[in-house]
């Protein structure tokens, strides 16, 4: 049980996301956060493609992916999914088949929702040769997410491609397969992933974080909340109770299509959006690149669970909860990654506090064969991330640079001729 794992602020569990954990939460294990993160994104996808909310011309689906991190088999991950399934299967019997597993190539996805296929005979009469399916919702429950992202590393995989385009709610999936050609229409696909973060930071490169797919999932880091040697199941009347009132929102929800923000909605948005779209340097601000995005999705989620057509300030604030435990995972998983290989191994190179010129980074690290700009970039990178700093010290001759990491403890004093945003100038 890990008190420094990121926790939700009141705010996130508004509603019905509260009346939920605060039912499963004394008979579980999981932790309230990922247990209201997988019921936010299982109920987008219960919900269909109806909902949506338009960003100028790009549309915004409710279909969200979500990464729940925990460190080993005991952080309860799979009890806050069967929490957040148990509920929607029973407010919503008819979604049941569409929940499935097992992610592996762009044609399996697309095979999953697929349409019907019509052929030709030799007397040009149509024939309908695959029914496809008319359930176009997928909810994909991957609980090892490790197995997946080795799919992207083989040659000829399109699946991260294809999920880039289902999260963009793209109208028409297809292949390009010359023998056997699929197509879906309207599909609804949603993912909740189960990994640990060694496994995250091996196997999602730094090509999937800049090629925009790690940033379309969400991360919650989680771990045990608590110990139940002998976790009874919640009385079926009380589950009951839940359900129903879920079904209600689900068959509200299915009515909305396009939303609006209210006056106060669109207020706050205003004053929080500088923030949300502002940029941040290293991996980890590459895997949020995305935050406006998600919290207008998660905003109109809050919303529907409420049962109004329209995103309010409450909404949004909720949403605002929930990305504070997104971002802070998301520092804590890649905190030792920094998505440039030079800077990783300069970082890898230095105690806290040391101190080290740029001369001896260049020959201690790197045996002098790294050219002057990759030095110069990941120095500026780490420089930026606030995790080193170049100092520079008068000698006889001409002043030398020196590389400092930052204190356990945090920095101290400010050098005079710190160079904290740039290392322009300096001899690297």
């Amino acid at each position: 049980m890990d008190s420094s794992i990121p926790r939700g602020k009141p705010e996130m569990f508004a509603g019905l996301v509260g009346h939920a954990v605060e039912t499963f939460e004394p008979y579980t294990e999981a932790d309230s956060t990922a247990i209201a993160a997988q019921f936010l994104v299982s109920f987008g996808n219960a919900l269909g493609r109806g909902p949506c909310v338009y960003v100028g011309e790009t549309r915004h689906g409710l279909n969200e992916f979500l990464m729940v991190v925990g460190r080993s088999s005991r952080a309860r991950k799979g009890d806050g999914k069967n929490i957040a399934l148990r509920l929607l299967e029973m407010a919503a019997p008819d979604w049941i088949p569409c929940v499935s597993s097992g992610l592996s190539t762009a044609e399996g996805l697309i095979f999953h929702v697929r349409d019907a296929m019509v052929r030709r005979d030799k007397d040009g009469a149509e024939n309908v040769s695959d029914a496809g399916v008319t359930d176009k919702r997928l909810l994909a429950v991957e609980t090892e997410f490790a197995s997946v992202l080795k799919h992207f590393e083989r040659q000829g995989n399109t699946l991260s491609q294809l999920l880039r385009d289902v999260w963009d709610g793209k109208s028409v999936l297809s292949t390009l397969t010359k023998s056997s050609p699929l197509r879906a229409t309207g599909a609804h696909v949603s993912i909740i992933a189960h990994t640990t973060p060694a496994d995250l930071r091996e196997h999602l490169t730094t090509v999937d974080v800049a090629n925009g797919l790690g940033n379309r999932f969400l991360v919650v880091e989680t771990d045990r909340a608590r110990l139940l040697p002998h976790p009874a199941r919640v009385p079926a009347a009380q589950v009951s109770r839940l359900a129903a009132a879920l079904r209600a929102v689900l068959e509200h929800g299915r009515q909305v299509e396009e939303m609006h923000w209210t006056a106060n909605g669109a207020a706050l948005w205003e004053r929080i959006y500088p923030e949300l779209s502002r940029d941040h340097p290293g991996l980890a601000g590459a895997m949020l690149a995305r935050a406006e995005a998600h919290v207008v999705r998660l905003s109109a989620l809050f919303a529907l669970l409420a049962q109004a057509q329209e995103i309010g300030a409450e909404h949004l604030t909720s949403a605002l909860a929930l990305w504070e435990v997104v971002e802070a995972s998301v520092r804590r998983v890649f905190a030792d990654r920094t998505g440039n290989t030079t800077a990783d191994r300069i970082r890898a190179g230095f105690l806290p506090g040391q101190r080290m010129a740029l001369t001896e980074v260049r020959g201690t690290i790197f045996s002098n064969h790294i050219t002057d700009g990759r030095l110069k970039d990941a120095i500026e990178l780490l420089v930026a991330l606030g995790d080193f700093r170049v100092e520079e010290e008068a000698t006889k001759g001409r002043p030398a640079f020196i590389l400092v990491r930052r204190p356990v403890d945090g920095w101290h004093a400010e050098p005079a001729n710190e160079h904290r945003e740039e290392t322009e100038g300096t001899t690297v």
